[in-house]
Formats: C-alpha cells, structure tokens, sequence
C-alpha cells in the first residue's frame, strides 16, 4: 500500500511539473529589473528615514542635555 501511494505521488509530481510554465529569458531579465529597482527604492526610503530619525533624536538629546 504504502510503495503505491508514493509511486502515486511520484507521478503526480511529475505531472504537476510538465504543467509549469517557465518564465521566458526576456521575461525573467525584466522581472529581475524591477526587483533591483524596487530594492534599490526601499532602500533609499528606509535611509532617508533612519537618517531624519537619527537627526531629530540628536537635536533633542543636544538641546536637552547641554550644559
């Protein structure tokens, strides 16, 4: 029974595979583009935030604690 069931799946995995449909060369290429250009996006926002941030809490602590 067992030996059965996985050949089953054997099989069905097999089956499932032919019916992917891989991304073509261009198709992946431009997909990758916008990733990186994504990332590269976020990345920017993320250290401009950290930045503003890091700014702010340095002018309240300065103010604050100036002798």
């Amino acid at each position: 029974m067992f030996v059965l069931d996985f050949f089953d799946l054997i099989k069905g995995i097999k089956k499932e595979f032919e019916q992917i449909s891989w991304p073509t060369q261009n198709e992946l290429l431009n997909q990758t583009k916008k990733v990186i250009t994504a990332l590269v996006i976020f990345i920017i926002m993320i250290s401009l935030t950290d930045g503003f941030f890091q700014w702010l809490a340095q002018q309240i602590f300065i103010k604050r604690f100036q002798p």
